[in-house]
């Protein structure tokens, strides 16, 4: 099979198998094909996070792969869907610009790009710069700045270039460790996986105390898993070529010369404490990162400490370079060098125009100037913007969108023009001049006017930049610069001072106040509906800093040229008014999550609708491609009260409630619905909110079917259509099983089982002289069948008349409830018949019926017993009789019996026709399990007549075995079964003369039906669960005096045992409401 996908010539490939392990085994046999284009997979294989990242990497890595159909794909499971869509997309950017470069410099020699990063990452003052400087000394000749005592501390992103040689070109990005930087960082960090290695550095020293750290393992631990998740929700996912982190710890010379023996022994521990904490994380995102086990403790000044750092930084970058997805022509490697030694050498030129790039690039490969030339004019710029698209995916340039402008030094940008503005907005220390005198603005909403945007943004930072040597700006390239970076948008105001939002560039003191905007409707006939978007995985991924804002400039951009959509923001706060339709788009405090909030004069279907259009689609597709493309997003649901009165996000913290709890809830409550189509919406299951003291929120109830989405009641309906399905095929099973029962009369097929089924003449076809109307209970199902196809067979017509799909739901739930009733009336008919035609007579109210042997590891004694009454040793144990599932009960201990000349017959009867009724048990739908290893699975009888009594009663191969075994064993006389089973009661009765019911762990019950009610022994969880639904009651409370005088005997205190796990079920009264 792998060989077949791996060369198959088909282009449409359709795949449809079960379990995680197959598919991803499967998915990556198609890396290799060289002719696929098209791959239909089910949706549901999204769920499997393993699986999603395999199919992610087939994305990526094969060459003609162009789309993956995902049919059935959950609303949960959306984001997971961008995500691909958006790989694709990169995908077919990339072979745009490399279709374009092969045509160009076809003649070129190619290879695979040798192009890296090395992010220095960690905590304020850990010694990041000191690394960085110390690193580049090694092997950088024309690195001659001086180590200072005192670095300056980073401004945003320090870039360097750590090598640059034919056989690669790695830069240094040093993060500042200051939180107003991560938006920045974010905002620049690369997206593609494709060579990226992150050293975790982190300091042992407290420079304010002069000692080690007192909580050294507690912030360590915080502050890497922050970084880790941080990689991890910006890095996107591919399945291979995996970011790589190392962890270094710094200080090593502060810790040796100041501390004493005892204090060097704490740091030793210290070490090997980070060790394991690495170790453990290093399982934990094992599928999304590469953490490298070392843990490196140095002198950051050091150059001997600092080189096997730097040497392991080449080793790993070799190794991700042998990933070879993709070559390009060694004239744009060449390119790239180029360029960064012009940059070096041009510090105080960042930024070119598009025609000195041209010039850079012909430089580097005089023959690109002769090839542009013979292209005719119009076409001679797509060369020069396919180069650009790759040295930029490889990091050497920054491009400007809307722009003719590059950044050919991205250390100026980052770090000269971004560090220092934001810096100087927030009030940075460092980046704020003491003497400059300058008043700096605090925003209330992320707004800055015309005015101080000029003073603060322009003014202040040109000023600098001139002092510094950097010419050729002024106001429209600054503000171009950090429009084409989303950094900020204009809009003009009505009365022509226009604003800019600039959220992370500035300090924002807000105090927003929530409000409703909608049109007045006649009657305020509103609808209300919220959401809640948060990780899927919050363990290991988190919406960042930078996430949201970056968001909020997106939509501006989106929306902007949209008729009859009026878009607002302020801080954390996104507004929308289209079409009766208000949205609030409100980002937590900590970033964690967003909530959405709608009013609107519409029908909630045509709610739905338009948020998961222009809010939740752009919202998922952003995340996946621009915002965090690690993180895959789910959806909860809000409490409509918080929507209507708009209560303060941290009072709504809690106010959620998943949509698969709901789901689960309202499935469970749709078999316990009933027949009555008025009381239906009223069993459903609702939701219950709790009352949040120092809130207006008080305790209050919603219905499930009002808070779900149109797309969760259409799976609620296909979840109902598939419980339809498998009763119809119970009832096929039940005719083999009536087929099988032979030389006994069965009383099953009362009328009154079948009242309430869709009217249809009775047909005289019936199986062994039974009542059993089989065909009218199979047309019952059908209807089932044929009213949930009925029910919007067109999802799109679904979607826009939810309140008639809800109310023939309620009709389906009334239809399937009667059958499903009757289906459970049958069932236990069918069970008692069973018994009865195998021999397996008597009342459940004196023993259980469902007993198996074991063979008996004996003790010493037991062995002489045996010898002594010249017999073997078995073991009797009984099975839970749940009608759902019976089983094995692991707790039950057995009873030890000595099978010998007297007793091996009615035993022998006992076991015989016991593997028969599991047969047809099994026939019937009820699963049969068991655990026990010593059991054999063969249906025979041996020429031991002792050891065949296990080898009958085994059942945990018994689809295996042949019905024809079964069928025929000669039928054994009722009175001779019975004889048996007095044998056993009696024997029973003698050993355990306090009952049995403690012996194994079984307790008798009565499931109980309109017509009859039927006893059955069950385990504490199954005898619970039955309590809890309504379908079992204690069988003390349904006995007469001289049945509850025997079944003392059996059992001897009924109660007790419910009393142990549910009191609320004690006594005869609450078990009948139960």
């Amino acid at each position: 099979m792998t060989a077949w996908l791996q060369t198959t010539f088909l282009e449409d490939l359709t795949l449809d198998i079960e379990g995680g392990g197959e598919w991803r085994h499967l998915l990556r046999s198609l890396r290799t094909n060289t002719r696929l284009e098209k791959l239909s997979v089910p949706g549901q294989i999204l769920e499997d996070d393993m699986t999603f990242r395999e199919l992610m990497a087939l994305s990526h890595i094969n060459s003609t792969l162009k789309t993956v159909d995902m049919t059935g794909c959950s609303t949960d499971n959306e984001q997971c869907k961008a995500a691909i869509e958006e790989s694709f997309r990169c995908k077919a950017r990339q072979q745009s610009y490399l279709a374009e470069l092969r045509a160009v410099l076809g003649t070129s020699s190619w290879t695979s790009p040798t192009c890296g990063r090395v992010f220095l990452c960690g905590t304020p003052m850990a010694g990041k710069t000191a690394l960085a400087h110390c690193a580049l000394q090694l092997d950088t000749p024309w690195y001659t700045r001086v180590m200072k005592k005192m670095l300056p501390r980073t401004l945003g992103i320090e870039i360097h270039v750590l090598k640059n040689d034919a056989t690669m070109q790695v830069s240094l990005w040093d993060l500042g460790g200051q939180d107003i930087f991560r938006a920045l960082q974010q905002y620049l960090f690369p997206k593609l996986n494709k060579a990226c290695v992150f050293a975790f550095v982190f300091s042992l020293y407290d420079r304010h105390r002069k000692q080690l750290k007192q909580n050294l393992e507690e912030e360590f631990k915080d502050e890497f898993l922050y970084w880790l998740k941080f990689i991890t929700s910006n890095s996107e996912v591919t399945g291979f070529n995996l970011p790589t982190v190392m962890v270094v710890l710094t200080h090593k010379d502060k810790t040796e010369k100041k501390t004493g023996l005892r204090e060097q022994t704490r740091v030793s521990n210290y070490i090997q404490m980070a060790e394991q904490i690495v170790s453990k994380l290093q399982l934990e995102f094992s599928d999304v990162l590469s953490i490298h086990p070392t843990v490196y403790c140095v002198n950051a000044r050091h150059k001997e400490d600092v080189r096997p750092i730097v040497t392991q930084i080449y080793s790993t970058m070799e190794g991700l370079f042998t990933e070879k997805l993709f070559s390009v022509p060694e004239a744009c490697c060449r390119m790239s060098q180029h360029i960064l030694q012009w940059a070096l050498e041009n510090e105080k030129r960042p930024v070119i125009t598009h025609d000195k790039f041209s010039a850079l690039c012909t430089e580097a490969h005089p023959a690109l100037k002769s090839l542009l030339q013979n292209l005719p004019a119009p076409n001679r710029f797509k060369p020069l913007q396919a180069i650009a698209s790759y040295l930029q995916d490889a990091g050497t340039i920054i491009r400007l969108r809307d722009s003719n402008l590059l950044v050919a030094n991205p250390n100026w940008l980052t770090n000269v023009f971004l560090g220092r503005l934001i810096g100087m907005g927030h009030g940075f220390e460092h980046a704020v001049e003491s003497n400059s005198g300058a008043e700096y603005p605090i925003s209330s909403d992320g707004f800055l006017s015309q005015f101080e945007f000029n003073t603060f943004v322009l003014d202040h930072l040109l000023q600098r930049l001139e002092r510094d040597g950097y010419a050729g700006f002024d106001h429209m390239t600054v503000q171009s610069v950090l429009e084409s970076l989303d950094l900020c948008y204009k809009v003009s105001a009505i009365n022509g001072e226009s604003r800019f939002f600039v959220p992370t560039l500035v300090k924002v003191e807000s105090n927003t106040q929530l409000e409703w905007n909608c049109p007045p409707v006649e009657k305020e006939l509103y609808a209300y509906m919220g959401l809640r978007i948060r990780c899927r995985d919050p363990r290991r991924t988190f919406l960042s800093t930078g996430f949201f804002p970056k968001f909020q400039i997106t939509m501006w951009r989106s929306m902007k040229h949209q008729k009859g959509f009026n878009y607002n923001c302020n801080y954390n706060i996104i507004s929308i008014l289209h079409d009766c339709h208000h949205v609030l788009v409100e980002n937590s405090a900590d970033g964690s999550y967003l909530d959405v909030m709608v009013k609107s004069s519409k029908s909630k279907e045509l709610v739905w609708k338009f948020v998961k259009q222009h809010i939740l689609g752009k919202l998922f597709e952003f995340c996946a491609s621009e915002g965090s493309p690690g993180v895959s997003l789910v959806m909860d649901i809000l409490r409509t009260e918080c929507v209507k009165q708009l209560t303060p996000c941290a009072q709504r913290k809690d106010q959620t409630v998943s949509r698969e709890h709901l789901k689960d809830k309202l499935k469970q409550s749709i078999k316990l619905a009933g027949e009555d189509m008025a009381s239906i919406p009223r069993n459903l299951y609702h939701h219950v909110w709790d009352e949040k003291s120092g809130t207006p929120l008080k305790s209050e109830h919603e219905a499930a079917m009002d808070l779900l989405s149109p797309e969760d009641i259409v799976e609620v309906r296909d979840w109902l259509k598939c419980e339809a399905d498998h009763l119809i095929q119970k009832s096929k099973k039940w005719k083999e099983v009536l087929k099988e029962i032979d030389g006994t009369s069965l009383s099953l097929g009362s009328a009154d089982l079948l009242k309430g089924l869709p009217e249809e003449p009775i047909l005289e076809d019936r199986m062994s002289g039974t009542g059993f109307t089989d065909r009218r209970f199979e047309y019952g199902i059908q209807a089932v069948r044929e009213d949930v196809q009925r029910v919007g067979e067109d999802v799109k017509k679904v979607l826009m008349k939810m309140d008639e799909m809800k109310l023939e739901i309620m009709k389906i739930i009334s239809t399937f409830s009667k059958v499903q009733k009757t289906t459970h009336d049958n069932l236990l008919q069918l069970i008692r018949d069973v018994d009865r035609s195998n021999g397996i007579c008597g009342s459940a109210l004196e023993l259980p019926r469902r007993p198996y042997f074991t063979k008996d590891d004996a003790t010493m004694g037991h062995r002489i017993t045996a010898a002594i009454n010249i017999g073997k040793p078995l073991l009797l144990h009984f099975y839970c009789e749940s009608i759902d599932k019976m089983h094995v009960v692991s707790e039950q201990r057995g009873f030890k019996l000595i099978v010998g000349r007297e007793n091996c017959e009615k035993l022998r009867i006992i076991a015989r026709n016991s593997v028969k009724t599991l047969w047809c048990l099994l026939k019937l739908g009820i699963h049969v399990t068991t655990s026990l290893g010593s059991l054999v699975p063969e249906l025979q009888i041996s020429e031991n007549r002792y050891n065949s009594l296990a080898t009958m009663s085994i059942s945990s191969l018994l689809d295996i075995i042949e019905p024809q075994s079964i069928s025929q064993t000669n039928v054994i006389d009722n009175s001779t079964a019975e004889k048996a089973w007095e044998y056993l009661r009696e024997h029973l009765r003698h050993k355990f003369p306090n009952g049995i019911s403690d012996q194994i762990s079984l307790f008798p019950v009565v499931y109980t039906t309109s017509d009859c009610k039927t006893d059955a022994w069950l385990c504490r969880d199954c005898r619970e669960k039955g309590l809890k639904d309504g379908k079992i009651c204690s069988r003390s409370s349904e006995m007469n005096a001289s049945e509850l005088q025997l079944w003392t005997f059996f059992c001897r205190d009924p109660n007790r045992h419910l009393q142990k796990r549910d009191h609320q079920h004690v006594g005869p009264e609450s078990e009948r409401a139960g």
